[in-house]
């Protein structure tokens, strides 16, 4: 007898339990945070907000977390979102974050964040 497993079979054991692990309370009130966070530059820009929703600043969270790199090269910056949820959810083993934005240069990381963090703004990813 052999035990057959679809890749979707797979992908949705995958997303569940990463959806509903011990540290889900925690990437909840981060991507809070950092939605937070970044509703001032979003408000600078309210008809060009292509960001991300909350539900994704905490998927993107948790993935770093269960992935948890050392290093991260991210395209498209925008309003910091991502990069933050990346980094925060990554923090335990994350040694730097690059990323870069083509279009804008309206992010800065906060203190807290700033030492992993390598942010080229207005920077195409080849130059990066």
């Amino acid at each position: 007898m052999s035990l057959h497993l679809s890749e979707g079979m797979i992908a949705r054991s995958f997303w569940q339990e990463l959806h509903s692990s011990l540290v889900d309370e925690v990437a909840a009130a981060e991507a809070r945070s950092i939605l937070d966070q970044s509703r001032q530059i979003e408000a600078r820009f309210p008809s060009r907000t292509g960001s991300i929703s909350l539900h994704s600043i905490k998927t993107i969270w948790l993935l770093a977390h269960y992935f948890q790199p050392s290093v991260i090269a991210e395209v498209g910056t925008y309003i910091g979102r991502s990069t933050l949820a990346m980094a925060r959810g990554a923090k335990p083993s994350l040694n730097a974050l690059f990323t870069c934005d083509m279009s804008f240069d309206c992010w800065s990381a906060p203190e807290e964040d700033a030492e992993k963090i390598r942010y080229f703004g207005k920077t195409a990813s080849t130059e990066m």
